[in-house]
């Protein structure tokens, strides 16, 4: 099995904490680590899942080694500890999951856990401050603060992985008190965890089919380029539910030129331009699937667009968000993007601050995490896309099909970077919108200096022109956040 193709892991203490068969019979290998050692996964059948669970076995010292194996021979986009934990101070209560946002050892050693979800059913669930890893379990009375956790595994594997570079989390079930009576009361609620881990890992039942994929194409006077986009819409090989073409206030005969299409798509006409992000907005407003996918009307899919992120979301279907590689051309002429425009995978929020490295074209993701962070900001006129996948990009990681599934045309006059020059004043005013939101400090000063660094080419522009009031605007909003530009 080649490195990197299981883009998650699942780390469990013991066969008893896992319902092996359930996982098996979703496509899931479930292997000890002394099978793994052996050679397990070796002519492994690479259309299956790529999501794998280690049962590590018990204890610290089985843990780390674990931890290197993985390390060593997997090299995984994430890595997710999933496991019993108990709680002596009665807080967080028994029977429920919890995520620990630092993981330490009695003495104090300690590592923080990511800010960000590996899988979607860890959003909005409960976060507690501390895990402590042990070498034993408790016994007795214990003296420590409220909401603290105690596990025998987590520390020596989040160490391990730190080292490596690898993401890492840990996920907890509350089983007991660590009290005179904790082995009875983990082995009462052990077909609970069971249950709730079959709960936590639902998504594998929920891979998307053709039929709940909507299509929004928003278009604004393209007359031409629109009719080549939308057949190639109605030219994938897996063609999805509906075809939503968002016509925004065209006068080019646009909606004339797609008239011949109907019934086999659907028609918005909206009474007056309002610029891309309304038009999308609208599209997904009345699409009636589960996931949505993006066509700038300038652009074009490639016939297995759709089947090939389907296939990825049946291998990685803890992904909620993904794109596609795509062929870049440039007044007819093909191109090659820029080393920083690359496109990435998995936690791209801080790459994502400079610059906008998901494109709208290539995106496909679910309509329910689209709605949850607002759609396209509609009083921005351009850079939309960028503020969007940055709320997105902070708390979900990003699928990647690394095969060209479509053409990015750029260079017409019409486009938004030639009707909108110093395109960075709309990413600095979703820069600040994103500072205003952030809880991490750390991840604060991350927006800070990319805040600076496009705040300082936009004020040298504005003193070069003579614009003394933006610049004195602009530098009053950058000191209440503690910017200076010198």
């Amino acid at each position: 099995m080649n490195r990197g193709f299981f883009k998650l892991v699942i780390t469990v203490a013991l066969d008893a904490e896992i319902d092996k068969e359930w996982f098996i019979k979703r496509g899931v290998p479930v292997y000890r680590l002394k099978a793994l050692m052996a050679g397990a996964l070796a002519g492994s059948d690479k259309k299956r899942c790529g999501i794998l669970v280690v049962i590590t076995g018990v204890g610290t010292e089985n843990s780390e080694r674990a931890a290197r194996w993985i390390s060593e021979n997997l090299s995984p986009l994430f890595v997710l500890n999933l496991g019993t934990a108990c709680s002596p101070g009665g807080s967080p209560e028994v029977g429920n999951w919890v995520i620990p946002e630092r993981i330490s050892t009695p003495d104090g050693e300690s590592i923080i856990t990511p800010s960000y979800n590996f899988i979607p059913s860890m959003d909005g669930m409960k976060k507690t401050p501390l895990l402590i890893t042990i070498p034993h379990p408790l016994k007795g009375e214990i003296r420590t603060k409220s909401e603290t956790i105690f596990d025998m595994e987590a520390f020596y594997q989040a160490r391990q992985f730190a080292a490596s570079g690898i993401p890492f989390h840990s996920v907890k079930f509350i089983t007991d008190l660590g009290k005179e009576n904790a082995e009875a009361q983990y082995q009462r609620h052990l077909p609970v965890f069971r249950e709730k881990t079959r709960r936590l890992f639902s998504f594998l039942d929920n891979a998307p089919s053709p039929s709940d994929i909507s299509v929004v194409i928003p278009v604004y006077n393209r007359r031409d380029m629109v009719v080549r986009a939308v057949n190639s819409v109605l030219s994938q090989i897996e063609p999805p539910l509906e075809v939503i073409v968002v016509d925004d206030g065209s006068t080019d005969g646009t909606q004339e030129a797609l008239e011949g299409f109907l019934p086999g798509i659907r028609m918005i006409r909206l009474k007056s331009n309002s610029g891309p992000s309304v038009a999308r907005n609208r599209g997904v407003r009345e699409a009636g699937g589960r996931w949505i996918g993006f066509l700038d009307s300038d652009d074009e899919w490639y016939p297995e667009k759709l089947k090939l992120q389907r296939d990825y979301l049946k291998r990685y279907p803890f992904f909620e968000i993904l794109q596609s590689e795509e062929v870049w051309f440039r007044n007819g002429k093909r191109v090659n993007p820029c080393r920083h425009h690359l496109k990435k995978e998995g936690w791209i929020w801080k790459d994502s601050l400079n610059l906008c490295l998901i494109s709208p074209s290539s995106v496909l993701l679910k309509k329910s995490l689209f709605e949850r962070y607002g759609g396209f900001r509609e009083d921005l006129p351009a850079c939309e896309d960028y503020d969007l996948w940055l709320k997105i990009t902070r708390y979900h990681p990003v699928g990647l099909v690394p095969t060209y599934c479509g053409a990015r045309h750029a260079g017409g006059h019409e486009q938004q970077s030639k009707r909108f020059p110093a395109m960075d004043r709309f990413r600095v005013e979703s820069l600040f919108t994103a500072l205003e939101r952030e809880t991490d400090p750390e991840l604060a000063e991350e927006i800070k200096t990319v805040l600076k660094k496009k705040a300082s080419i936009l004020i040298k522009g504005f003193r070069k022109r003579g614009k003394d009031t933006e610049t004195a605007e602009l530098e009053e909003r950058l000191k209440r956040y503690g910017c200076y530009i010198t």
